[in-house]
């Protein structure tokens, strides 16, 4: 299964980002001895796995329908701003609690350390699960959906993706891959593991594609809607 920018970014605070709050929250209080500092740990890993199950459920509850239907990812990724903020919260908290006061534990440091990581699972989530005929989009592009399919032993994958842009926007991204004008084709819309929304008209528009070895991209823009299917297969 692919997993989206926004789920990438819910993997990463479950993965990373609650036991590096715990590590911080326990670290914090070394001074206190060995059974504090476990204290801390899961103090800090609790409070930012609870805060992670929650904004997931009211992700889920506010976009029933992610990732099916269309959900500006930035959007989505904000429901984790409240798991940085416990974590944070938790940190604090950890270098209050410490019992010896004669050289007090700045939590200042530690702060910065969850919000650079916080940040860091952000960027690498973007880099890792968005494909990059996705990346390739401009920043306002709307409606987008994407869907994909593919092979876990052999690199075989096939990607559908819809967008809202202009015109221009359109030649950019033909011009981007490289994609050459040619006889539009009714198999471009008769695609075999297609989502429900893929409904492209491309008998009637001007199609572009490119080809090379096993792979092959086909793009189509229809009043305002661009459509696009790429695939690679193994020789």
């Amino acid at each position: 299964m692919e997993l989206t920018w926004t789920q990438g970014v819910f993997a990463f605070c479950g993965g990373i980002l609650a036991p590096a709050a715990g590590v911080l929250s326990g670290c914090l209080r070394w001074r206190d001895g060995l059974w504090n500092v476990a204290k801390g740990f899961f103090f800090g890993l609790t409070a930012v796995i609870c805060s992670l199950i929650a904004s997931a459920f009211l992700a889920k509850w506010t976009f029933p329908g992610y990732p099916n239907e269309p959900v500006p990812e930035p959007l989505a990724i904000c429901f984790t701003v409240p798991v940085l903020a416990v974590a944070v919260i938790a940190v604090a908290l950890s270098s209050r609690e410490v019992k010896d006061r004669s050289r007090p534990a700045s939590p200042l440091l530690a702060i910065c350390g969850v919000a650079a990581i916080y940040l860091a699972g952000i960027v690498a989530s973007y880099h890792f699960f968005t494909w990059p005929y996705r990346k390739a989009l401009s920043w306002t592009a709307a409606n987008v959906r994407e869907h994909a399919v593919t092979d876990l032993f052999i690199p075989d994958f096939q990607y559908f993706l819809r967008a809202d842009i202009s015109e221009a926007q359109f030649t950019k991204y033909v011009g981007y891959y490289d994609l050459k004008s040619e006889v539009a084709s009714p198999y471009f819309a008769l695609q075999g593991n297609a989502p429900a929304w893929w409904v492209p008209t491309p008998i009637e528009h001007e199609i572009f594609s490119a080809e090379s070895g096993g792979w092959r991209m086909s793009a189509v823009y229809d009043k305002g809607t661009m459509w696009v299917v790429t695939g690679g297969y193994s020789q």
